[in-house]
């Protein structure tokens, strides 16, 4: 068995091998079919896509509302909100036999004004915005029916206009993702693509990810270029290179969605499909993937009623989701998921071995000065990541690229790393494969 089918292995191990965490609770009756949740942390607001309209939550108030249209007509699949425009909502409407468009409201989805109609039997799969550029909108789109072929569009104006910048007759486009950089992703059948220009241009960013469809892009939040996530209808897997090594951080699953708490990156929820009927659940993790645990999120996956989306609030530290009309709310804090350090400092290094870059992440109980150092295999230091960095406690992670202090590429070989706190030592084996 080759090292990384030892690693899956050994994270689908520890997730059968968690405790589950507490059960999930009824927040709202949508009094129709929930199609996707999108948490605003700017604002404090969710929001929830119905197949008649949109719901409203308003964390300040504690308090939902509906707007309610045509069933069907007015049905919701996804939405954007603006960081620095309160109120600005990009909304995607469509559903079989409906015709697909574009909304724009400017009073937060209580009235919005269509923008965009997109051609017969096209449909949006994913909306996302570009980190570096707030008003840079993209869209994925799908068709139906007997036309085949999608297309990605883009807005540069806040969702005003809309143009194509990539069109193909041959596969969807279901998902896409953007990264700290601005580099725009698209997934689907055809695999993953990579666009440096805003989607004019495009290069492959399957690397040797296995061929599957591709579910869901997710880039990490902040400003981590290159670092993104790819769930399939095999397993979830990870980069750190744009796309030219993937790594398998949930192995064995049908992942379909994936969200990453915006402010603590190391917490991930995950929804999956399990072959039990199927079944829909939905796991979580609070050391960026390197172990998960259910969450008690079970329900027959066979109609409209199935799973259809999830977001977190990071101000209330609660996962919101749909299950068939009602939004389930699930409590990060109240759990034995919360970020509990343990009495024991831990630590690890995934992908390992490595080509280009690392994840060092560990665990420690109490807060203290970090210190964090990359050594040959003569015990000579080539890279020092962390000096004496103030750290609360808990969970804490540092990417080495595989660089000396100078910045040089170190050559293929043994390194290891040495992390000191507050007295202790941890450390452990680094193998770099050029």
């Amino acid at each position: 068995m080759s090292m990384k089918s030892l690693g899956a292995l050994g994270a689908a191990l520890l997730l059968s091998a968690l405790p589950a965490a507490a059960a999930w609770e009824e927040a709202y009756d949508t009094g129709h079919w929930a199609l996707c949740v999108v948490a605003d942390p700017v604002h404090q607001i969710v929001y929830a896509g119905l197949y008649d309209g949109l719901a409203i939550y308003e964390a300040a108030a504690d308090n939902w509302v509906s707007v309610h249209g045509s069933a069907g007509l007015d049905a919701v699949r996804d939405l954007l909100w603006h960081p620095k425009q309160p109120g600005l909502l990009i909304l995607a409407y469509g559903i079989i036999d409906t015709p697909g468009r574009i909304d724009r409201s400017l009073d937060g989805g209580f009235t919005a004004e269509t923008v965009y109609m997109l051609p017969e039997d096209v449909y949006i799969g994913d909306l996302e915005r570009d980190p570096t550029e707030p008003d840079r909108f993209y869209a994925a789109c799908y068709t139906f029916g007997s036309i085949g072929g999608g297309m990605v569009l883009r807005s540069e104006d806040a969702g005003l206009n809309w143009r194509i910048v990539e069109q193909s007759n041959a596969a969807d486009r279901h998902c896409l993702a953007v990264d700290g950089a601005g580099q725009l992703y698209r997934g689907g059948p055809d695999g993953i693509w990579r666009s440096p220009d805003g989607g004019l241009s495009w290069v492959s960013a399957q690397g040797d990810l296995p061929a599957a469809h591709i579910m869901c892009l997710r880039a990490m939040p902040g400003r981590a270029p290159g670092h993104l996530f790819a769930c399939t209808e095999l397993d979830l897997y990870e980069t750190l290179d744009s796309g030219q090594h993937w790594e398998p951080i949930l192995w064995g699953e049908k992942c379909t969605d994936l969200v990453i708490h915006s402010t603590v990156p190391q917490l991930m929820a995950a929804h999956i499909t399990l072959g039990l009927g199927p079944m829909d659940e939905v796991t979580l993790s609070t050391n960026a993937g390197q172990s998960w645990a259910w969450s008690g999120y079970w329900m027959v996956a066979n109609d409209w009623g199935a799973y259809q989306g999830m977001d977190i609030l990071p101000m209330q530290n609660r996962i919101f989701a749909t299950m068939q009309d009602w939004i389930y709310t699930y409590d990060l804090g109240a759990t034995g998921l919360a970020e509990v350090p343990s009495a024991t400092p831990r630590a690890a290094a995934f992908p390992n071995p490595f080509n280009p870059a690392t994840r060092i992440a560990a665990t420690l109980p109490a807060a203290r000065a970090v210190s964090l150092d990359i050594v040959d295999s003569a015990g000579r230091l080539q890279r020092r990541l962390l000096d004496d960095v103030p750290h609360p406690g808990g969970a804490l992670a540092a990417l080495w690229d595989g660089r000396d202090a100078a910045g040089r590429p170190l050559p293929s070989g043994v390194y290891h790393y040495r992390l000191r706190a507050d007295g202790r030592e941890l450390g452990g084996k680094l193998v770099l494969l050029r």
